[in-house]
């Protein structure tokens, strides 16, 4: 039995690309919200090139087209069906399928824009540190992922897998991701990548400080 979930928990990594965008979609207001949010944030006016890594069905690459109407937009992800909803909705921009953590551009982008995407990838040290040197001198890498630790269901969600019924099977994919972000999100912090928001609320900003990947 243990075997079979391990086999079940590798199938479930390896189908992160297959997307329902009709489902995803119903809930597009509510997924925008956070990519407004990070949009915000960035202090760019002007932007030539930009790529929005991990675009889904292009609700999140449009709002770059919003605010930088005159750049050249570049939407990436490694779903076929996502980019195929994307391309028939916003027929204007350049959809790429490719693997996030591989990607590489056709030039210098001014800014890289990945919400909600990273934490589907390995490694997240040396990612940011790769992603950051394609940028051309003071473009932005603009990131945001899901914690969900800060959500009140993810004590309900910890107590169940880790009750006598289900303790003795392997973790599900995502709780492993959970632990992995937490613990870059401590490098992440610690290197100079902050939270543009401080615990008082109040925005803040920091260069970032040299990172070799590494503890």
């Amino acid at each position: 039995m243990v075997r079979n979930m391990r086999s079940i928990n590798q199938d479930r990594i390896s189908s992160v690309s297959n997307w329902q965008p009709e489902l995803y979609v119903r809930f597009e207001a509510y997924r925008t919200r956070a990519a407004r949010d990070l949009l915000a944030h960035i202090p760019l006016d002007d932007v030539e090139y930009a790529v929005d890594l991990g675009c889904g069905p292009g609700n999140s690459t449009v709002l770059l087209a919003e605010r930088w109407p005159k750049a050249r937009i570049v939407g990436v992800d490694n779903s076929s069906s996502m980019l195929d909803r994307a391309s028939r909705t916003y027929p204007q921009f350049k959809w790429t399928k490719a693997d996030l953590a591989q990607f590489q551009p056709d030039a210098t982008p001014d800014l890289i824009f990945a919400n909600a995407s990273l934490q589907w990838a390995q490694d997240h040290a040396r990612l940011l540190q790769r992603l950051s040197a394609l940028l051309r001198k003071g473009g932005v890498l603009a990131f945001q992922v899901p914690y969900p630790m800060q959500q009140p269901v993810a004590e309900v969600y910890l107590r169940l897998i880790n009750s006598d019924r289900w303790r003795h099977y392997p973790p599900p994919d995502d709780r492993q991701g959970t632990n992995r972000v937490c613990q870059d999100s401590w490098k992440i912090e610690k290197y100079g990548y902050e939270n543009p928001r401080s615990s008082s609320g109040r925005e803040r900003s920091r260069q970032p400080g040299r990172w070799d990947g590494k503890d």
